[in-house]
């Protein structure tokens, strides 16, 4: 595709996820706040819980779309992923409401947050690849109200999980219903092609449920492993702030993901992974300068053991940023297989690491390890990557000439649309 289209998919999305840095950031420190650390510790278990069974419950279908898009959705048609998300729906929402009936009122909630997650997550991922500016226009919008709605909550009720709950549903609800009020769809009854499609995307659905696990384990392994819900709380703003500094990779990842389920474009590639380990590690530099102070301020007091947990997980954030963006031409080219060894390997060290080190380092050995295993994965991925598409490892790291002047034309356009 041309530069300029390029550029106009990153612009769209440097928009989106900077609302979405700003509009995140400001629900944490709020909502840390609003729930301490106690309530945090459990809302975030709670959440954690809700991605990890989204993933598998999803079953790798929104995976495999950028494969179908690449062959320009023959074989299966952009409304039968959209009638498969649907269908979904409905039947998770249908047992949710069974449970709550007969079953848990917790285990309820769990089913309708999943639910939602799941529908939010595939209609998402198509977007990302039909209607980017959609795309964009309904993460914008869902993270001013997600920001509004916490403000209300924290000035109007007491300090409540369900509060948080809900905000979090209305807020991926939002996305779904933007997104489905662009979409022209025409559904599509159950067929033959769902039951092809599910096998299909059972490798995918693995592999996704190891990103997702390999995120999320270091959290759901701490009450079995004995860590209380206020050290659980304290962890969590590491982890947030971690996947907040994963933001920046975003930015890059959305506009790839959308070029390689077109076509391959490694020239592009390549600039992004020099230019989001760049840009993450100037973060991180900043973040060790200043979070000892910024931390107790944000946060509160209580929160003021978070930086060096922080410190120690997303110093290989930089290192993770390169699987992420080099997952998309993995997917788009239907290379599951490659992105499944990585992530088990990456996944069962981790695994491995909390076990071992948690008796003596305590809460420490989790970040620890999940620090361990981002830098595993993402040196794993680009040293395949360089070898398979005749790459030199050394020059996917860091900005060259080329990528600042190119970066400062792409700037100077920005400029230039916003003052005319």
């Amino acid at each position: 595709m041309p530069e300029t289209t390029n550029q106009s998919k990153f612009l769209i999305n440097l928009l989106k996820k900077g609302s979405t840095i700003v509009g995140g950031f400001l629900y944490l420190v709020i909502s840390t706040r609003y729930l301490g650390p106690s309530l945090r510790g459990e809302y975030m278990y709670l959440v954690n819980t809700v991605s990890l069974l989204t993933t598998i419950l999803i079953f790798g279908i929104s995976s495999i779309i950028p494969y179908h898009a690449r062959n320009k959705f023959q074989k299966v048609s952009v409304d039968e992923f959209y009638s498969i998300s649907i269908t979904q729906l409905i039947i998770s929402l249908f047992l949710a409401i069974l449970f709550l009936m007969f079953g848990s009122q917790k285990g309820a909630i769990i089913l309708i947050m999943t639910a939602v997650a799941v529908f939010s997550t595939q209609i998402n991922n198509i977007s990302l690849i039909t209607d980017f500016t959609g795309n964009a226009i309904a993460y914008i919008t869902s993270a001013i109200i997600n920001v509004v709605l916490i403000i209300i909550a924290s000035l109007i009720a007491q300090p409540s999980l369900y509060a948080v709950i809900i905000i979090w549903i209305i807020k991926n609800t939002i996305i779904a219903a933007i997104l489905l009020r662009r979409a022209n769809i025409s559904l599509v009854k159950p067929n033959i092609k769902w039951i092809k499609l599910y096998g299909s995307s059972a490798l995918p659905m693995i592999t996704i449920m190891l990103v997702d696990l390999n995120y999320r384990i270091g959290v759901l392994l701490m009450k079995p492993l004995g860590i209380s819900d206020y050290q659980i709380g304290i962890y969590t703003i590491g982890v947030t702030i971690a996947q907040y500094t994963w933001i920046i990779s975003d930015i890059f990842k959305d506009v790839l993901l959308n070029e390689n389920s077109n076509s391959r474009n490694l020239s592009l590639t390549n600039r992004y992974l020099r230019l989001s380990f760049s840009i993450i590690s100037a973060l991180l530099l900043l973040l060790a300068i200043v979070g000892n102070w910024l931390f107790p301020l944000l946060f509160g007091t209580d929160f003021s053991k978070s930086y060096a947990i922080t410190l120690s997980i997303i110093i290989a954030v930089p290192f993770m940023s390169h699987t992420k963006l080099l997952s998309t031409l993995f997917q788009a080219e239907n290379k599951w297989i490659i992105y499944f060894k990585i992530m088990t390997v990456s996944t069962l060290l981790n695994i491995a690491l909390c076990l071992s080190l948690t008796k003596s380092l305590g809460v420490y050995a989790i970040s620890i390890a999940t620090g361990t295993s981002y830098l595993i994965s993402g040196i794993l991925s680009t040293l395949y990557y360089a070898r398979t598409y005749d790459q030199f490892f050394f020059s996917l790291f860091i900005v060259n000439k080329g990528d600042l002047l190119i970066g400062r034309d792409l700037f100077r356009n920005l400029y230039s649309k916003a003052t005319h």
